[in-house]
Formats: structure tokens, C-alpha cells, sequence
């Protein structure tokens, strides 16, 4: 990974007004994702236009080198736009062969009548990237894997994930499971989010959780997340047992034990947990594929627990029947 952060270009470059023309808001670009290329792979990208008032025009597709802006690649696609205004056009990106450390700077110039409007992003071969999230928890991480996405005429050309509200402490919640309710961060909304793998890594040092699968003392649960406006939601995707008086898990199913997606902590075991060392990882995180540690601390107060009688789940007696 780069030591330094580059700075990726964002530009929406001024009409080049050569004459009287259409209004530069008349036609709107939009698009889907393309992500960090490889040296050895083209990619496809499908551009959506509003047209108003335009029937045809001309969608002009430059590749500069980005650190010599010598021209390696050009092509003119004709758009013909639907009766409602609308037009779609898949494009190819010619990256193979091409990208390298010196990035690519795409060009998209629409072309009608004698006016011209250009808009452009910068794109960097990728780069494999980790980090930890307790490096970020006062300012996001703006990944060193750049994109590109039209959004309203918008270049998009960097993705950012933001950790500063994330909660670094895990506590014990409702019934002795460990709370895993509140593991939220941000996105931009434009771009939205998704991952290739989560996962839940326990270092199980305390022997809590002997009846899961494990590897010497790591056990690990799958994760998924949810998406809702620029927030990111994690929690468990696991099909776990829980004893319904101990409390302890297990992988299989066994006489006393009931299926459960949440995870419990043995009574008894509540503060020896915090022997144990816990951090969820996200695995291809973002479109910039990102991969992302996030440690958690457990933090155990016994007058959180709640008593028996004033709860389904208590750590005395397991599940209430």
C-alpha cells in the first residue's frame, strides 16, 4: 500500500461553449460501479442519460495516461435516445494492458451540436489494502483503490468508510448474549456497500465456547449486513444451539439445546470473557475491496444483569420457560 494518501481527481470540467448550444443540465449522466482494475482485465460500464429535449448526441470516450496525459484509447458511441428521453449504453473500458502505478485518467465528453461537456475520473490499478479501524475512529479512511460512478453529472472517484461512531466495547445485553446490536458505520449513500465475507473471530483463551468449532482456541461466525441509507448494519448469520439452563453453545444440536441466531455466554463465564480477545473482519469491503479489522473490547458489569424475576433470560437459571 501507498505510504501516502494520493489525492484522486474529482472534476467536472466546464463546458467548452463553442457557439450557442443546449443548456449543460439538459442531458444527465448516471452509472453503475466500476471498481479498482487489474492490469490484465477490461471492464464493462452501462451509463444511463436523460435527455431532455435531445434525441441524439454524441458520447466520446478518451484513456489518457494520468501521469503523462499521452492519449492511449478513443471511441465515439451514437446515442439515440428512447421517445421518453431516456438512453442506456454498455461501453467498454480498456484497462487491460494499459493501467499501471502512473492510473488512467477516463474522459467522457458528450458531444451535441457545437457544444462539449467533458467530465473525468482518475482510476489506479488495484492494490490489496487492510486496515483497522482503531486508526480511524476520529476521521474516516478514504481508500487508496479509486472508483468511478456518475451520479447526476457527478463524478464519484473515491470510496470512504466512517468508523467514528462505531462503539469499540461490547457489552452483555438481554439474557446474557453478547450484544451485537449496535455494530453500525457509515458509507457514502451514493455508492452504497457490499462485501465479499464477515466474520466474528473469537480468541477463545478462556475456554468459553469449547463446544464450538474452533481452531486450538479462534472460533469463528459468519456475519452479514444490512444497508440502509448510508449506514452499514452488521450482526450474526449462524445457526448456533444454546443449552436453555447453562447457557453454554454449541455447532450440532444436542438433547437440551435449542436452535438460536444469537450468542450467549455461559453462566457463570460472564467476566472471564474478558480474557478473550474479539474482532470482526470484513473481507472485500466496498466496491474498493477493502479489508477491514475491527477490535472490539468486552466490558462486563454485574449490575447490568438482570434478576429472574424481572426477566425472560437470567444468568442463574438459563432460559426462562
Amino acid at each position: 500500500m501507498k505510504s501516502t494518501k494520493r489525492i484522486t481527481s474529482l472534476v467536472l470540467i466546464t463546458p467548452l461553449l463553442l457557439g450557442a448550444g443546449i443548456d449543460k443540465k439538459t442531458i444527465y449522466i448516471s452509472s453503475d460501479i466500476i471498481s479498482c482494475p487489474t492490469p490484465n482485465e477490461n471492464q464493462s460500464m452501462r451509463l444511463f442519460f436523460t435527455a431532455a429535449g435531445a434525441r441524439s448526441f454524441t458520447l466520446k470516450v478518451n484513456v489518457y495516461n494520468n501521469k503523462t496525459n499521452a492519449l492511449t484509447y478513443t471511441q465515439n458511441y451514437e446515442i439515440q435516445t428512447f421517445s421518453t428521453g431516456v438512453a442506456i449504453e454498455n461501453i467498454t473500458l480498456p484497462f487491460k494492458n494499459r493501467i499501471n502505478g502512473d492510473g488512467l485518467k477516463i474522459e467522457f465528453v458528450i458531444i451535441q451540436g457545437k457544444e462539449d461537456f467533458k467530465y473525468s475520473g482518475v482510476l489506479f490499478p488495484y492494490v490489496k489494502q487492510s486496515i483497522n479501524v482503531s486508526h480511524y475512529r476520529h476521521e474516516p479512511y478514504v481508500s487508496q483503490n479509486s472508483i468511478i460512478k456518475f451520479d447526476a453529472n457527478t463524478v464519484i472517484n473515491d470510496e470512504y468508510f466512517d468508523f467514528t461512531n462505531l462503539n469499540e466495547y461490547l457489552s452483555l445485553g438481554a439474557g446474557n448474549t453478547l450484544d451485537l446490536n449496535n455494530i453500525t458505520f457509515n458509507v457514502d449513500k451514493r455508492l452504497g456497500f457490499v462485501a465479499d465475507k464477515i466474520k466474528l473471530h473469537i480468541k477463545d483463551y478462556a475456554n468459553i465456547f469449547t463446544g464450538m468449532n474452533r481452531i486450538k482456541n479462534l472460533v469463528e461466525l459468519n456475519m452479514d449486513y444490512t444497508y440502509d441509507n448510508g449506514e452499514v448494519s452488521l450482526h450474526l448469520n449462524e445457526q448456533m444451539y444454546v443449552n436453555k439452563k447453562t447457557l453454554e453453545m454449541s455447532a450440532t444440536q444436542k438433547e437440551g439445546f435449542e436452535l438460536t441466531d444469537k450468542l450467549y455466554l455461559p453462566v457463570g463465564k460472564e467476566s472471564l470473557f474478558e480474557e478473550d480477545e474479539i474482532y470482526i473482519s470484513i473481507s472485500g469491503g466496498g466496491y474498493s475491496k477493502t479489508d477491514i479489522t475491527m477490535p472490539f473490547s468486552y466490558f462486563f458489569d454485574s449490575k447490568e444483569v438482570g434478576q429472574c424475576y424481572e426477566s425472560d433470560y437470567c444468568i442463574s437459571g438459563g432460559i426462562r420457560e
